[in-house]
């Protein structure tokens, strides 16, 4: 079935200008898609401390979208690899709260589980796009370790590691605020690497370069793009992620390659320097989708922010500095009427809930 619209304008080479109000019927669809590549990310990880296979998928790549009862992604998409990242801190964690998943992880400051997926469009699929499409999806926060690196790993730091060779040569601003930075916490579980694990001993980083240039290599003569898309923690690794692929493979000679992003209820991830740099890649483009009532979208600076006037503690600058990135798209849960209200922060923070109200959205017009 043909689109209404172009491949390039869904995934917002015009920066979905007159797609959003009313909501284009493709881009809702679209959306609702990656949506379910995100929760499919989170339902199969295995995180039973009591299973013999705790910290991988629950299913194999041949029959992941069937075993997570997914039968529209397994239609359209082919899983070809699994991702693998590993989380750190510079302390022990008391023995009580130590989820040992296997021998290597024992009194370890470093675990590494299963964390995402790589899926490639389909013959099929990519007819009907114009192209082959490379999906990246990533689960959000489930383990200990990662809540540590979610919350008190809250500093901005350089994006130094992910930047091409030469710029690491180059010399930095004099001026701390225009150098681009994310949150500490997500650079480590992207950008960390564990020799002692069995699951993946190089960092999630190192292991999706490698396989998307495995995979622009294998379709070369095709026109070819990537998606990264993600909940929670899963959405601030497809946004770094995103930006990486954009700045370090779809420029590279011999490839012109879309990279987009559709994240969903987002953890801020860098400063202003950063949105600066990632809307300066002209071929790099992010759509947020939030529920305004979410509290985990406002995390770091917008929670610390609100601490420091209520409680009259001083928050460092630092922490207060990230902003938004990408185009954003609001949902509110009260405008369902098939909903109870609940107040509860998790049931905010619910992806399927965000998908039930991108269902039924039409535009600002609608909103109730």
């Amino acid at each position: 079935m043909a689109l209404s619209k172009s491949y390039e304008e869904l995934h917002g080479s015009k920066n979905w200008d007159g797609l959003l109000d009313p909501m284009d019927a493709d881009l809702r669809t679209l959306i609702l898609g990656y949506g379910d590549l995100s929760s499919v990310a989170g339902r199969v990880f295995n995180n039973d401390a009591g299973s013999k296979y705790a910290g991988y998928s629950r299913y194999g790549k041949s029959i992941f979208f069937q075993g997570a009862m997914l039968p529209v992604a397994e239609s359209k998409y082919e899983v070809t690899s699994f991702l693998y990242a590993t989380a750190h801190a510079d302390f022990s964690l008391p023995v009580f709260v130590q989820e040992k998943y296997s021998d290597q992880q024992i009194n370890s400051e470093y675990e590494t589980n299963w964390m995402g997926y790589v899926a490639v469009s389909n013959d099929g699929y990519s007819k009907v796009m114009g192209r082959r499409e490379i999906c990246v999806a990533w689960r959000g926060t489930a383990r200990t370790l990662e809540w540590v690196n979610d919350i008190l790993n809250a500093w901005p730091v350089p994006i130094d590691p992910l930047l091409p060779s030469a710029a690491n040569g180059g010399a930095l601003t004099d001026d701390d605020k225009d150098q681009p930075k994310i949150m500490e916490g997500w650079l480590i579980i992207y950008n960390t690497a564990n020799p002692n694990s069995e699951l993946g001993k190089p960092s999630a980083r190192t292991q999706l370069l490698a396989i998307i240039q495995e995979l622009v290599a294998k379709y070369k003569g095709e026109k070819i793009s990537i998606t990264c898309t993600g909940h929670s923690l899963g959405a601030s690794l497809a946004t770094v992620s995103a930006f990486d692929l954009a700045l370090n493979v779809a420029t590279a000679p011999d490839n012109d390659i879309m990279v987009s992003a559709f994240v969903f209820d987002s953890p801020q991830v860098g400063n202003q320097a950063f949105k600066s740099k990632m809307e300066g890649l002209p071929n790099l483009k992010v759509m947020s989708i939030k529920n305004v009532n979410d509290i985990v979208p406002k995390w770091p600076s917008k929670i610390l922010e609100w601490v420091g006037e209520n409680t009259g503690l001083e928050i460092p600058e630092e922490v207060l500095s990230y902003v938004d990135v990408g185009i954003e798209l609001l949902m509110d849960t009260k405008w369902s009427r098939f909903l109870k209200q609940k107040d509860g922060l998790g049931d905010f923070h619910d992806l399927e809930i965000l998908l039930h109200i991108v269902a039924g959205y039409e535009g600002k017009c609608c909103e109730k």
